[in-house]
């Protein structure tokens, strides 16, 4: 049954490393977000940000806010401080002429604490160019580390959390050995309950703190 189950885990590739704490519910929430659905824009469109606080769930007039907003990672081209009189706000964000991302940041201050948000609008980031070339031994390198990955054994672990399963999908921990020899890799698997074929979804954690 243990090999069975790790093999839907390397061939279905249903391994997902999402292990973090839940978030808390915040009593006050600060929204933005671009006025493209999908947050994608064209070169030289121009883009505007929504902006909204709540607390408790309703509008709140008169919240202090603070925004920038600029190129991600980038100094910001627009900074400004006011209170939302109505509790929203529209701002314009400009555009870029060059393919990338676009970011507002927004900090409210409400009952001496703050609270931030960002998001992200991208002009046509399928068309972003490296800004560097590969070093030349890249691939050597590249191989090198597969190779030496290549020589660990995979070591598999896999335990069933029962308080985790439900009644069409059972739920694992697993957890392989991984480079140098002396760290391990550690996700979650599910594997439905009822035979048959099934998409498989990966989900790993995003570059950052988390």
């Amino acid at each position: 049954m243990k090999k069975q189950l790790f093999n839907v885990a390397l061939f279905a590739v249903v391994l997902c490393c999402k292990v973090f704490a839940q978030p808390t519910e915040q009593i006050v929430k600060v929204i933005v977000a671009p006025d493209h659905q999908d947050w994608l824009y064209k070169t030289g469109e121009k883009v505007k940000f929504s902006i909204a606080v709540y607390q408790y769930g309703n509008l709140l007039k008169n919240a202090a806010i603070r925004y920038e907003i600029g190129p991600e990672r980038m100094d910001p081209a627009i900074k400004d401080s006011l209170n939302l009189s109505s509790g929203v706000l529209s701002v314009d964000g400009g555009t870029m002429k060059t393919p990338g991302f676009l970011r507002c940041i927004v900090v409210a201050k409400v009952e001496g604490k703050e609270y931030r948000k960002m998001a992200t609008a991208g002009f046509d980031p399928l068309n972003i160019k490296p800004t560097v070339d590969n070093p030349a031994d890249f691939s050597d390198f590249w191989t090198n580390a597969k190779n030496d990955l290549a020589k660990i054994p995979l070591d598999a672990r896999i335990t069933l959390l029962p308080e985790r399963c439900t009644e069409k999908v059972n739920v694992y921990h697993v957890n392989m050995a991984n480079y140098p020899g002396n760290a391990r890799l550690y996700g979650i698997l599910c594997v439905p309950k009822k035979a048959g074929k099934y998409p498989a979804l990966l989900a790993v954690p995003g570059a950052g703190v988390r």
